[in-house]
């Protein structure tokens, strides 16, 4: 993302079996990171199928890894986080100004964060939750009551799926509070879709262009 939080893009890369392309994609990586950038390779696959925006945040953020950081990066990046940080109070004026269900989970989360810091065990949900793990609907309404702040977030009670490109967008922003240059996703292996049936391969492309 840019400084003002728009994303700027993508790049593609081409070429034959052999040609390189994986081994220019660890190069990138590692330029990104030297550049303050946390940066996630993800190899399109069955499992991590490019038409399923979900899938493919899972896999972004589990391989994620963060500048001179070790271990798993949804911890790195929460360590960093700092409550009085003007990045912080951007990521709270953007994800509380959607009127997205979805959005309204992760504003609520990000509160909850930043009053349960002594709360190890619930700290510790709702990264898995920010990382693509759900979290009940029901439970974010019992914190909040506790937190007295129950009414002040429109959850919803609908599920979670669908959800991949929301966490992207939360979680870029993130990091970028976290004081990172912002999240660069590299995905390998793209070719695969040519095996996909029409339909997917109509959705994978739609992707790419997103």
């Amino acid at each position: 993302q840019s400084p003002a939080g728009r994303a700027v893009g993508g790049m593609l890369l081409a070429g034959g079996y052999g040609a390189g392309k994986s081994h220019a994609l660890e190069s990138l990586a590692h330029r990104a990171l030297d550049a303050g950038f946390v940066v996630s390779k993800v190899v399109i696959s069955k499992e991590t199928a490019l038409h399923d925006a979900t899938s493919v945040f899972q896999s972004a953020i589990e391989v994620a890894r963060v500048p001179g950081r070790t271990g798993p990066a949804i911890e790195s990046i929460a360590a960093s986080l700092k409550s009085d940080s003007a990045g912080m109070a951007s990521v709270r004026r953007w994800v509380n100004d959607s009127k997205d269900p979805i959005m309204a989970r992760f504003a609520a989360s990000l509160y909850l964060f930043e009053q349960a810091r002594g709360d190890a065990e619930f700290v510790d949900r709702i990264l898995r939750f920010w990382a693509g793990d759900a979290l009940p609907v029901p439970e974010l309404r019992r914190r909040l009551k506790e937190a007295g702040a129950a009414g002040n977030y429109a959850l919803g009670v609908g599920k979670e799926s669908g959800s991949g490109w929301q966490r992207f967008a939360f979680l870029s922003r993130l990091i970028r509070a976290a004081g990172y240059q912002g999240w660069v996703v590299m995905l390998d292996e793209v070719e695969l879709i040519g095996r996909y049936s029409l339909l997917r391969r109509g959705r994978s492309y739609a992707e790419l262009a997103r």
